[in-house]
């Protein structure tokens, strides 16, 4: 017998909160494999159900689980996570977040070694302030005017920046990892603008091409965790705002 960690994402880590050690049944997860171990992960294509019915092979299981391992007791999960660059000290993704959290949620810079295991193509290129040293997206006041709130300034062109999530892989679990203009272009190789190009003429084929150079490939990444705000609601008296931690790429 063996173990072997699933990571839950979006719907299924949301709504899972089955405490009673079930059996699970999995179809179309997905298998990462780094360095010779082997970790799950679900996507949206995959179907999780907790204690399946009419089958033997569950009850054989929970009789198993209950008699040879009686002691055995589910580890905590972790928040989502962000990314940026300064001196920071190798860790891997749960040592970082053990420490983050044990530090009250105050931001911390690392270093990883990992394995890209996916990219997402939806959403990602965005309307960015023109001036070299900011990455805010604009807000589009007309079709030749875009405010920048932090230059607080408005121009009448903008750039087209990334701002994607790739999903990575180290030793320990998988982990979101949020990438902006500068250092997703030096991942892709070619700017936001012409990737964008590409798109819009449906050729697929570059990005596909692009990302299998990516995926299953390890590199150091040098990270940050940190606590950003978001606002939930916009009432007349006030704005209410929760925080998410996050991983960002720089």
């Amino acid at each position: 017998t063996g173990s072997i960690s699933v990571t839950l994402w979006q719907d299924h880590a949301r709504d899972f909160n089955d405490k009673s050690n079930p059996v699970i049944a999995f179809k179309a997860i997905k298998v990462h494999d780094f360095n010779g171990c082997r970790s799950l992960s679900t996507t949206s294509k995959t179907n999780l159900k907790i204690n399946p019915l009419d089958t033997e092979r569950t009850e054989h299981l929970k009789r198993w689980f209950h008699e040879q391992h009686p002691d055995t007791r589910k580890i905590a999960t972790s928040n989502i996570i962000q990314v940026s660059t300064q001196q920071a000290s190798i860790k891997t993704f749960t040592k970082a977040i053990i420490e983050y959290v044990s530090n009250q949620s105050k931001t911390i810079y690392f270093s990883i070694k990992g394995i890209c295991t996916e990219v997402d193509k939806h959403s990602f290129i965005y309307k960015m302030c023109p001036v070299d040293t900011c990455t805010k997206k604009v807000i589009e006041i007309s079709d030749t005017q875009y405010r920048c709130v932090k230059c607080d300034k408005t121009y009448d062109v903008f750039k087209w920046g990334y701002k994607t999530t790739i999903q990575v892989t180290d030793n320990s679990i998988t982990q979101p990892v949020i990438i902006f203009n500068k250092q997703a272009e030096a991942l892709f190789g070619i700017p936001a603008a012409e990737m964008l190009t590409h798109m819009m003429n449906n050729n697929n084929n570059v990005f596909d091409s692009i990302t299998s150079k990516i995926i299953n490939h390890e590199y150091y990444f040098k990270l940050c965790i940190k606590s950003d705000k978001y606002k939930v609601s916009n009432k007349t008296d006030s704005i209410q705002f929760t925080e998410r931690s996050q991983i960002y790429l720089k």
